[in-house]
């Protein structure tokens, strides 16, 4: 595994703690329905689309996605984070597909994320 640095560390804390706590495995077709909703953005259908689940609220625009803590708001503990909107994506589709892989000791996948300009990573 990565060792963890300031790049990465927001990754871990907000973007995959939000896909374990706030999709339920797909179960309910949530990551479905939000990968639609991105499409819909990325086409200029809609400007902003917004899932609140049960950690986070998801703020989904063309520039990035928000992050903001469903208990605790914008506090200390648990700052606003933002990601480009296609690293979310491919966040979204990487855990769809793994929560569909058998459930096996060697089993990993990985998911590469695209490259965005650089003022796309800026808070």
């Amino acid at each position: 595994m990565a060792r963890e640095n300031a790049l990465t560390r927001p990754y871990h804390t907000y973007l995959l703690s939000a896909l374990d706590t706030d999709f339920n495995e797909n179960r309910f077709g949530a990551c479905d329905d939000v990968i639609s909703e991105v499409e819909r953005i990325e086409r200029g259908e809609i400007d902003e689309y917004m899932y609140e689940g049960q950690g986070f609220m998801h703020i989904i625009r063309r520039e990035g996605v928000t992050f903001e803590h469903m208990i605790f708001g914008e506090c200390f503990s648990w700052p606003v984070w933002t990601c480009p909107l296609p690293h979310y994506k491919a966040a979204l589709k990487g855990f769809i597909d793994f929560i569909k892989i058998p459930q096996l000791i060697n089993s990993e996948l990985i998911i590469e994320l695209p490259e965005v300009e650089e003022k796309a990573l800026q808070p």
